[in-house]
């Protein structure tokens, strides 16, 4: 038996998986790492710019430092917002799954 022979044989031997229309596990935990991912950013962000607020105030920081904090927490707020966004956006997708007459 040559290998061109074997290797046709042992293509059919594994099975070929497809997505799974009924994986609501899958999609639950998909769905609340993308809203627990958003949440954290958006509480970090406001964290640190209260923070560095306070430590400007304080006179324990000066203005350069804050800026990019600023930047920083721009960039969390904008991770989280997003991650929010595409949660509700596949929250609304499956709730029409369901009744399409429904948002």
């Amino acid at each position: 038996m040559s290998y061109v022979t074997l290797q046709k044989q042992r293509r059919y031997w594994c099975k070929r998986t497809t997505k799974n229309e009924n994986d609501t596990v899958g999609e639950g935990i998909t769905t609340g790492l993308i809203l627990v991912l958003g949440i954290i950013s958006i509480i970090n962000s406001i964290a640190m710019v209260v923070y560095s607020v306070a430590l400007v105030i304080n006179k324990q920081l000066i203005l350069m430092e804050l800026l990019r904090t600023l930047i920083i927490a721009g960039l969390l707020l904008a991770i989280g917002l997003g991650s929010l966004y595409f949660f509700r956006k596949k929250l609304r997708t499956l709730t029409r799954k369901k009744s399409p007459w429904e948002l």
